[in-house]
Formats: C-alpha cells, sequence, structure tokens
C-alpha cells in the first residue's frame, strides 16, 4: 500500500503557508498601488558635532541612527563612504547620512566634525 505524502498536520500546514503567502502578495499589491510621499524618519540624529582630535578614527563616534519609514527603507548611506570603518579625520567636515524609501523619498542627517585645538591663520596684507 502505497503512503500518502501528506498527514493531517502537513497538509494543514501547508494550506497556513499557502495563506501567508496569499496575504504577503496581497500586502506587496495593495502598497504597490498607494503612492508613497512620505519620506523615511531619522529619529535620533544629533543636534550637536562630534569633536576629534586630528587623525582619529571617526568610526567609533558616529551614532547608529534609528531610520523608519511608513514602508520600507531600501538603503541608508553614509558620505564620506568609509566613515563607518577606515575614515580617519584629517580636516572638519560633515558626515551626511541620507535614508531612501522605494519610492524614492529621503531624509537626510548632517553631523559636523571638528578638530580639538583647531585654529584659523589669517593672513594680513
Amino acid at each position: 500500500m502505497k503512503e500518502c505524502c501528506f498527514s493531517v498536520t502537513n497538509i494543514f500546514e501547508h494550506i497556513r503557508i499557502q495563506h501567508n503567502h496569499f496575504c504577503l502578495l496581497f500586502l506587496y499589491y495593495w502598497l504597490t498601488l498607494l503612492p508613497d510621499t512620505e519620506k523615511p524618519v531619522i529619529a535620533n540624529c544629533p543636534s550637536s558635532g562630534i569633536v576629534l582630535n586630528r587623525y582619529e578614527r571617526l568610526a567609533g563616534y558616529l551614532p547608529i541612527l534609528s531610520v523608519t519609514d511608513n514602508t520600507m527603507v531600501r538603503d541608508l548611506v553614509v558620505i564620506p563612504r568609509n566613515a563607518r570603518t577606515t575614515y580617519y579625520v584629517e580636516a572638519p567636515l560633515t558626515v551626511i547620512f541620507t535614508a531612501t524609501d522605494h519610492a524614492g523619498n529621503s531624509a537626510s542627517c548632517s553631523i559636523p566634525v571638528t578638530l580639538r585645538g583647531m585654529f584659523h591663520i589669517f593672513h594680513y596684507i
């Protein structure tokens, strides 16, 4: 006698998986019909800058940002590109994080980075 490939629990599990798959497809279809006009929200962009010593590595001082969106965040880009890894600060700069969703809406967070003991030399003619 040939055994059945589905038990009662397997059939219900199969139906549940198919149902969840349908729900995800329906949700995706519904979201594509609605125009997304809301930009992502960067909740914890620091209000003050970062002060470092010259040639200090930047990565340890950058915050971990909390980014949300009404649909989904597609990407979070940081400039300079290697700011989170191997960037050593030689001069004052501004680090810019840009979050973009799938509709192309974007929000930015700018963090000024200055150097300790930095002074400006003015030349008088």
